[in-house]
């Protein structure tokens, strides 16, 4: 992502780290190229969709923060739909001493559970009058 930066500067302090802010976009399309799992059902036009991004990078080089949005448009018949994403993730603790418990097996998906069609959509939604 960061070989997609259109600006960078101070990003003050976070998580007690002074940061630098790195700030872009990327098209769908070019973020599956090095994360696989997007590719899955992507569509030559959901890889224009544009991902705004913001990255706080400490003086240790250490990503702090991480924060994204994006409008997606879809079509389907004569209907066009818009979707607005935003998601921000702050990462903290660097170095500290992390254990991790799996989940019981019941509660764990497999790929099985979750591949599968996408149900059709109604002609017309309605939304209420």
């Amino acid at each position: 992502m960061l070989a997609t930066t259109k600006a960078k500067g101070p990003g003050g302090v976070v998580n007690g780290a002074k940061t630098t802010v790195y700030r872009g976009a990327i098209t769908l399309k070019q973020l599956s190229a090095v994360v696989p799992s997007l590719r899955k059902g992507l569509t030559a036009a959901d890889g224009k969709n544009v991902v705004n991004w913001k990255i706080w990078i400490g003086a240790d080089q250490l990503v702090r923060k991480v924060a994204t949005s994006m409008t997606m448009t879809t079509k389907y018949k004569k209907t066009t739909m818009e979707i607005e994403t935003a998601n921000t993730t702050s990462f903290v603790g660097w170095g500290s001493k992390v254990t991790v418990k799996a989940p019981p097996k019941s509660t764990v998906a497999d790929l099985s559970d979750l591949d599968g069609g996408v149900p059709e959509m109604p002609d017309m939604i309605n939304l209420g009058d």
